[in-house]
């Protein structure tokens, strides 16, 4: 546990100061990972070797208080200061100041620690309601604060998952409960768009959507007029190889035309969910690789074939630790705890 928050507890703001009687008293693997060492008085001075290395033979004087440290590969001497002369026992007088600095000034400054279920509650209790333009998809690692996201940020939304589709599923409820919402595409789920005959109904009345909007687009504009504030719809299609695949050639050339050809201004979002390991199929120029790179979604999973379909502009974790995932928003990464329960 030692080892772990010694080695990731910068990012955190968590900085380790750690004491010990001799030099066996902190293990040699440890060592390396703390960037400052003092050395007070040893019994023997090779002790002082065996923890700072080559000392050019400078051990501290006898003197209380006085240590050795090295800095760009110099030995340096040191005094401490001896903040409690007055007390015979330094650790009781140490342990004594600090109780009273505790109830002088509080505790309003706890660190914060991850929640072990990522809920509505928790969301709640924080103040956080879930809006198309500010889902709380989950908790960053880094400053264990909410993270939120935007389906309107861009007409696409991509999100991927390794192999269990419950990882994303938390996302998929607080979107799916969107009043904007008014399409789900899901062949496993009774209660959605699932059959074939469904689903080119669906495309149909979305085909006839775009074109209606995109004639009154164009009209405004040849008068010179503002494109109008069309209502937003959310489109969900959900494991979209599968939903393509199940599809005959014509309609689906005309849902993957729809999802490429449209802008922002038609304010219809689709959020499509896949597999990683999809993406050569969904990146294929007659399905979705016309809109790529995406600039906006959520992978999870340790399977970098899901982050190749976006571009991105800020760092990945080298390993996703199990319920977490990395957000993406306008190319720029944020990683965290992911949401496993809708609002």
């Amino acid at each position: 546990m030692v080892s772990k928050i010694a080695r990731e507890g910068k990012k955190y703001g968590v900085f380790v100061i750690l004491t010990g009687q001799d030099s066996n008293s902190v293990r040699y693997r440890l060592l390396p990972m703390f960037s400052n060492l003092y050395v007070l008085q040893q019994n023997n001075n090779d002790q002082y070797t065996d923890i700072l290395g080559r000392t050019e033979g400078i051990i501290p004087s006898k003197f209380r208080g006085r240590g050795i440290f090295k800095e760009n590969n110099i030995t340096y001497e040191f005094q401490t200061e001896m903040v409690f002369n007055d007390s015979e026992n330094t650790y009781e007088a140490i342990v004594k100041f600090c109780e009273e600095l505790s109830n002088k000034h509080g505790n309003n400054n706890k660190m914060k620690l991850m929640p072990s279920i990522i809920d509505k509650d928790y969301f709640t209790e924080n103040g956080i309601l879930s809006t198309p333009e500010k889902i709380p998809v989950g908790i960053s690692k880094e400053g264990i604060q909410p993270i939120c996201y935007n389906v309107f940020s861009d007409k696409i939304s991509y999100i991927t998952y390794e192999e269990n589709e419950n990882e994303i599923s938390g996302i998929l409820n607080c979107i799916e409960s969107f009043k904007e919402t008014q399409y789900i595409f899901d062949l496993n789920n009774s209660s959605h768009v699932n059959t074939s005959d469904e689903i080119v109904k669906a495309i149909e009345e979305i085909s006839n959507i775009v074109a209606e909007r995109g004639k009154v687009g164009l009209e405004k504009i040849k008068n010179g007029e503002a494109i109008p504030d069309f209502e937003r719809i959310i489109i969900v299609i959900n494991n979209y190889s599968s939903i393509v695949e199940s599809l005959e050639e014509e309609d689906r050339y005309k849902i993957n035309e729809i999802i490429v050809g449209i802008t922002n201004n038609y304010h219809i979002h689709f959020v499509i969910t896949d597999r990683a390991d999809q993406y050569r199929f969904v990146s294929e120029p007659d399905k979705l690789g016309k809109a790529m790179p995406f600039k906006n979604g959520v992978v999870t999973g340790n399977d970098e074939r899901g982050y190749k379909g976006f571009e991105i502009l800020g760092d990945i974790a080298d390993i996703c630790e199990s319920g977490y995932g990395t957000i993406i928003c306008n190319g720029k990464t944020e990683y965290g705890k992911i949401i496993m329960e809708g609002i």
